[in-house]
């Protein structure tokens, strides 16, 4: 019984060479599907692309699960061999295949085949056991010269390769080399050179071999790639030699992965130093010379690296002598326990000299002593200082002519520190004063609220600002102290500075103000910038219906339902934020049994000495009662303005039925009259001629009172108007250019349908008024009227280039006012612009919501 596999077609290479080594090992190798599951499965990826072959991996583990499946393949790196066990493969077998490779991977999975199949128990432990089988590929050397020299080079501490011309695999590889790499020498002497070495390139290959290249012995250092991919770095010495008719490359490779992290360490540290903030001097003792200086040292003095080498401590030291910089190296050599530090000045390239402190200290190495300097700039500190002090001078210069008192108290209550303002207030010497704890005098008259405040500076680390009475050399006054916190570098408060404000005047004041507004009538509030309410006058808090002074003071005034109205809320933010006053008409309501009040508030803004906005002061008055009777008023304006519109309407319909009534009644009858005349004289004339003179003059004077009779109804109101709007305005303008000889443009829209008559002839009276104010007044060559029809509004605008005039002394006009009074009948708008000598426009416009183009 043999072991059967089964190996996987690949449409993409032939299999006969891999079969054949198989079958010589003594395997039964199925190229198809076997008819009984196999005991292994072989599966050659090469020319596969990948998405494919871990497809039909996947397959095959559902097909033959029990069999564990290899892949063959020439691809060994960690990307190949997490993909071949992520998608179910056993293990993988690199390319060309090696017997000795195959019996170390079928071993490594013999427990788990016996375990799945127990007919193969005996075979696979058997000594007949096919696995157990010699390797096909072995290196048999036939002489005992040759014996030994493989013999002498697997000796060696180095691997020891040799190269064949015109091969690009190892010719032979010493045991070192196999161990190194982690092949056995059959598999390292079937593999491909650039399997192994990761620079290598066919460029280089071929030049290595080029004959005309003179050099036969090279050095160089490579990266090798292991079995399982790891790269380390190599040192190859490489001598090239002829036996034979043949050229070879033997070649001794030494592991310098210590030599290569040794020097990558080097380098680290070279350039940690390098980027260090101070510079590094290194001096040997015997010469007193640099041996070594960093990059800082070369941009801190302007020298390059070679330059600083040729010196010594004292070309650059610009205040020590050269001797007592010797005296101080042979102290440090003499004693190493010396590590002085010192202040001096270096001189620069440039002649510049820069403040440093000089830290040396002894170290020996390799039988020598050596002096490492590190030279701090000291540029930025000295500045720092001089800023520090010149702050510090500034500092007490500001504490001593502070406006105000200020003391410093430690821990125990104890002052330790009073400025001369603070003595000009009281009536104590700073002897007697500084020194002692809070209690043990009589300066403050609240104690317990200036103990406690203090004790909560101390406790919380937080500043607190609160006034409080004191002993003034001209009696008790009023203080506003801060307390603030002063701390050590450790974040601990060490003490409390109080700095205190006389404010008794502002008390004064303030009280003064309160005896003012707690009797007048108005509503007077003041808010801090955060908009809490800090003082309400009585007459307020009735109004807002509150029950004391402590429902609203300190309380945001939008936490107060009375008065929270979103327009105060408004005008209030604007006068803390821009600083401009405002005022506003706001509705209160106290509660909801009663009825909303109106109020005119005015807020202004409150400022410091320095303009500084510190609060608002709000100051408002109950106008219900006026506008209520500006309400009525209103509703008075709207009647009188609806009794207008009512009489003009029935005007325009007494115009239109007197119009009518002389039209037909009166036209009718001087017609009759006319015709009369007229056949009496036809009758009597010719017998009479005096009396058809006199008949023809009365016929004359019948059609006199004719025409005038139509001017008269025209006038009242034109028939035109029946016409529409657009009709009538081209009447209007015919009898407008025949009565003043002013030429008058008429602009009308293109299709402007036909308006309803209460705006038709609203605008037809208020163009009909215009154009007669012009013939008047306007003095004018020419005049425009135009009309414009829109869906929601039309557009009226009369304008001439007459003589114009100020519209703010023409208001109480009649023809101006009857203009008005029509505009607002029809909730129209009005605008005149004119000036003298400048011509004048009048432009109407009215809404057609009520009525618009049919």
């Amino acid at each position: 019984m043999t072991l059967n596999l089964f190996l996987v077609p690949n449409p993409h290479r032939p299999l006969e060479d891999i079969a054949l080594s198989l079958r010589r090992a003594g395997y039964t190798v199925h190229a198809t599907p076997p008819p009984v599951p196999p005991d292994l499965v072989l599966f050659p990826i090469e020319g596969w692309p990948q998405e494919e072959w871990q497809k039909r991996l996947r397959q095959l583990r559902r097909e033959w699960r029990p069999a564990p499946c290899i892949l063959l393949s020439p691809d060994t790196s960690p990307d190949f061999r997490q993909r071949c066990f992520a998608n179910g493969g056993a293990d993988y077998l690199p390319l060309p295949l090696i017997q000795e490779e195959v019996q170390a991977k079928l071993a490594a999975h013999r427990p788990g085949i016996a375990a799945h199949f127990p007919r193969l128990q005996e075979i696979l432990t058997g000594p007949a056991c096919a696995l157990a089988k010699p390797p096909v590929f072995s290196l048999k050397p036939r002489q005992p010269s040759a014996c030994l020299m493989i013999h002498a080079l697997d000796q060696i501490e180095e691997a020891t390769y040799l190269v064949k011309e015109g091969q690009q695999h190892f010719f032979y590889a010493s045991k070192e080399a196999c161990r190194a790499l982690g092949y056995s020498r059959a598999y390292l002497l079937q593999t491909p050179l650039s399997q192994i070495d990761a620079e290598w390139s066919a460029e280089w290959w071929n030049q290595l071999w080029d004959p005309a290249n003179p050099v036969k012995n090279f050095v160089y250092d490579r990266e090798l790639r292991t079995r399982s991919g790891q790269l380390f770095p190599v040192e190859v010495t490489a001598s090239r030699f002829r036996y034979q008719g043949n050229e070879f490359f033997l070649a001794l490779v030494r592991d310098i992965s210590e030599r290569k992290s040794r020097d990558q360490q080097i380098r680290l540290l070279t350039h940690a130093i390098d980027q260090s903030s101070d510079a590094v001097f290194l001096i040997n003792e015997h010469e007193g010379r640099f041996i070594y200086v960093n990059q800082t040292a070369c941009h801190l003095l302007g020298y390059s690296r070679e330059e600083l080498l040729q010196f010594k401590p004292q070309d650059i030291d610009a205040n020590l002598p050269k001797e007592k910089i010797q005296s101080i190296h042979q102290a440090m050599f003499t004693s190493e326990a010396i590590s002085p530090t010192v202040e001096t000045r270096h001189r620069t390239k440039d002649g510049r000299m820069v403040p440093v402190e000089v830290t040396s200290s002894v170290f020996a190495y390799e039988g020598s002593r050596f002096i490492l300097s590190t030279v701090r700039n000291l540029t930025d500190k000295k500045e720092s200082e001089s800023r520090l002090k010149s702050k510090e001078q500034s500092f007490r210069s500001l504490v001593e002519n502070l406006p105000g008192s200020l003391i410093r108290y430690d821990r125990e209550f104890r002052r330790t520190y009073a400025n001369p303002m603070t003595f000009l207030y009281i009536d104590e010497r700073r002897e007697g004063f500084v020194g002692k704890r809070l209690t043990e005098d009589s300066l403050s008259l609240d104690i317990p609220h200036y103990l406690n405040a203090l004790q909560s500076v101390f406790s919380t680390g937080q500043s607190i600002t609160f006034d409080h009475r004191y002993r003034a050399k001209s009696g008790i006054r009023w203080a506003r102290s801060t307390f603030a916190p002063e701390f050590d570098p450790q974040g601990e408060i060490t003490s409390v500075l109080a700095i205190g404000i006389d404010i008794h005047e502002l008390r004064e004041s303030e009280k003064r103000f309160r005896s003012l507004t707690r009797h007048l009538p108005d509503n007077i509030a003041k808010y801090d910038t955060q908009g809490h309410c800090t003082y309400i006058n009585p007459a307020f808090i009735r109004t807002l219906g509150l029950n004391s002074l402590s429902d609203i003071l300190g309380r945001h005034f939008s936490t107060v339902p009375s008065l929270h109205n979103p327009q105060y809320q408004i005008l209030l933010q604007e006068v803390l934020l821009t600083g401009q006053s405002r005022e506003g008409e706001i509705t209160l309501l106290r509660d909801a049994k009663q009825r909303p009040r109106v109020h005119l508030v005015h807020i202004v803004a409150e400022h410091d000495e320095s303009g500084r906005i510190i609060g608002a002061l709000s100051i408002g008055r109950d106008i219900t009662p006026l506008k209520r009777s500006e309400q009525r008023l209103q509703e008075s304006l709207r009647l009188l303005q609806a009794l207008a519109t009512r009489r003009e309407s029935a005007r325009e319909e007494e115009r239109k039925k007197i119009a009518r009534e002389i039209h037909d009644e009166l036209g009718q009858q001087l017609t009759a009259l006319r015709m009369g005349l007229s056949t009496l004289r036809l009758e009597f004339g010719p017998q009479a001629p005096l009396l058809a003179e006199r008949v023809s003059s009365l016929v004359a004077l019948i059609d006199q009172s004719i025409e005038e009779v139509r001017n008269i109804a025209a006038m009242l109101r034109p028939a035109v108007l029946d016409k529409g709007v657009g009709a009538a305005f081209e009447w209007l303008t015919r009898e407008f250019q025949k009565a003043s000889g002013i030429h008058l443009h008429l602009e009308l829209p293109r299709d402007y349908g036909k308006l309803a008559d209460e705006i038709a002839v609203p605008l037809f009276r208020i163009a009909q008024e215009s154009l007669t104010n012009i013939t008047r007044h306007a003095q004018a060559t020419e005049a425009r009227l135009q009309l414009d029809i829109q869906p929601q509004c039309c557009h009226l605008s009369i304008s001439d280039n007459g003589k114009g005039f100020n519209p703010e002394e023409k208001q109480g006009s009649f023809g101006l006012l009857g203009i008005t009074e029509r505009c607002q009948m029809l909730n129209g708008q009005l605008a005149i612009h004119s000036r003298p000598q400048g011509g004048t426009q009048i432009t109407v416009t009215i809404p057609l919501s009520h009525g618009g183009p049919s």
